[in-house]
């Protein structure tokens, strides 16, 4: 792949939010590839990491999304101040002990990531 490729590479999938920076990469444009597989990796660990309770289907894929962006454990955390095994992402948007793990600009940065991908997913 050449580096004008790549770097177009990188930028559709950066644009869509998929993809990670590890520590033994100083740029991702350099190999967008292996930035897009650390990222489907880490939704992967993400996803086994959910609790048995979580919901399926698009709503997992919402909890997923908001844990990519905002942090497992802030997640993790987020669904236990529900105080319920039954919960949904939007549960979770509405309750304010819930979205009070995170600050009020990591909230509507959770809350627009979530919102746009799942927007462009087919």
């Amino acid at each position: 792949m050449n580096t004008d490729a790549k770097t177009e590479a990188l930028k559709r999938a950066t644009k869509l939010g998929i993809t990670v920076v590890d520590s033994d990469s100083d740029d991702a444009r350099e190999d967008p590839a292996r930035a897009i597989k650390l990222a489907a990796l880490y939704v992967d660990q993400i996803s086994h990491g959910l609790p048995s309770t979580a919901p399926t289907g698009v709503e997992r894929k919402k909890l997923i999304l908001a844990a990519y962006n905002g942090g497992p454990g802030a997640l993790k955390r987020a669904i236990a101040a529900l105080g319920t095994s039954s919960y949904t992402w939007d549960d979770i948007v509405a309750s304010e002990a819930a979205m009070s793990v995170w600050s009020e600009k990591k909230q509507k940065e959770v809350k627009d990531y979530v919102a746009r991908i799942i927007a462009t997913a087919p």
